[in-house]
């Protein structure tokens, strides 16, 4: 799967679910390869994205997620590089 664009759009949502890790929502829009073929579907899935919803609006691809994490940088990074 050729490398995707992505870009992010914040959302300042985050709660606290376990001492140390606190749950980020954040989307990002994904330009390039076509994430909703069943095939990178799985793919995603099995490098861990099972915690985001892939979509597409008005032609644009985006990955909404719900990611615990340490902190709002590591759950950011985290999905960038399960993704590209």
């Amino acid at each position: 799967m050729p490398h995707p664009r992505l870009m992010l759009y914040v959302s300042n949502m985050a709660r606290r679910r376990h001492p140390k890790k606190v749950l980020y929502h954040f989307t990002l829009v994904v330009e390039g390869a076509d994430l909703q073929s069943q095939a990178n579907l799985d793919a995603l899935y099995q490098v861990g994205c099972d915690d985001a919803t892939f979509g597409v609006s008005g032609g644009v691809q985006h990955a909404g997620f719900d990611r615990e994490a340490d902190s709002y940088a590591d759950a950011l990074v985290s999905a960038v590089h399960q993704i590209e």
